[in-house]
């Protein structure tokens, strides 16, 4: 995922946590709760990554749901986007559309709502992180409908982005539904191995899905060795500090006509 500059991501699958909290933590905590009257998106992102990259779990996901209302600049917004969007799981919310078209809303949620569900899997709630990965799911799809409306020359690298980040948000609810006993959703699993074969695989992008989410499926034994061998070469580049191969022209996100959004609106008057 592509963040904003000076904001912290973690990998979709980082289990590595150390229970000393980082010399920047204070300084976070300091700079922020100093200043509760003035919204700081980024800080309090960076904030709640700081305590998920280090395992304080349950601090994490507080801070990354007290993001939310930094980022639209409004407690009211806050609360309607968590009862419509994960609560209610309503994707076609106002709300949804107003995030997906602006970009300096979108990417900060898109991180929070998926960051935000891995933490919740890693506390074992796990049927609230998939509720907050279906959130990401429908801010994603809304994305890609917006996008398009705009020139597929303008706009193809947001869009083989988006639709990556989309899979790999599906795998997150494929795994956690496997835990979480919900095994109606192994009928989902055939279409996203698909979508995975005819879009990652065929453009030489990491599949979403890992050695171990195959088990218990019908796949063909190659299929998950080469899934396996991909994923070693993966970790290995990881391992040495190469940084992953993108051919692709790096993302500008568009303003699809909601620039003067009513959430811009909000916020000026707030």
């Amino acid at each position: 995922m592509v963040a904003p500059t000076g904001c912290l991501t973690f990998p979709f699958n980082s289990n590595n946590y150390r229970a000393i909290p980082p010399p920047p933590l204070p300084f976070y905590r300091h700079g922020i709760y100093r200043h509760l009257s003035v919204q700081y998106p980024e800080a309090w992102v960076n904030l709640s990554a700081l305590h998920h990259k280090h395992g304080r779990l349950e601090d994490a996901v507080f801070h990354y749901k007290r993001s939310v209302a930094a980022v639209l600049n409004s407690e009211e917004m806050n609360e309607v986007f968590f009862d419509r969007v994960v609560e209610g799981g309503d994707g076609e919310a106002e709300i949804v559309k107003e995030v997906a078209g602006n970009p300096e809303f979108y990417d900060l949620m898109l991180m929070i709502m998926n960051n935000l569900g891995q933490a919740l899997s890693q506390t074992g709630d796990v049927k609230n992180a998939i509720k907050h990965h279906h959130a990401a799911v429908a801010l994603l799809e809304t994305r890609l409908q917006l996008l398009s409306t705009v020139d597929f020359s303008l706009a193809e690298s947001e869009i083989m982005e988006n639709t990556d980040q989309l899979l790999h948000t599906k795998a997150h609810i494929w795994r956690a539904s496997k835990v979480n006993g919900e095994w109606k959703e192994f009928a989902n699993f055939q279409k996203l191995k698909r979508e995975v074969d005819e879009f990652q695989l065929a453009n030489g992008m990491d599949s979403a899905l890992l050695p171990f989410d195959t088990l218990g499926s019908d796949v063909e034994p190659m299929w998950r060795k080469n899934i396996a061998v991909q994923h070693a070469g993966m970790l290995s580049r990881f391992s040495e500090g190469e940084p992953k191969t993108d051919l692709r022209t790096p993302r500008r996100g568009h303003h699809l006509g909601l620039r003067a959004s009513r959430l811009q609106r909000r916020a000026s008057e707030a």
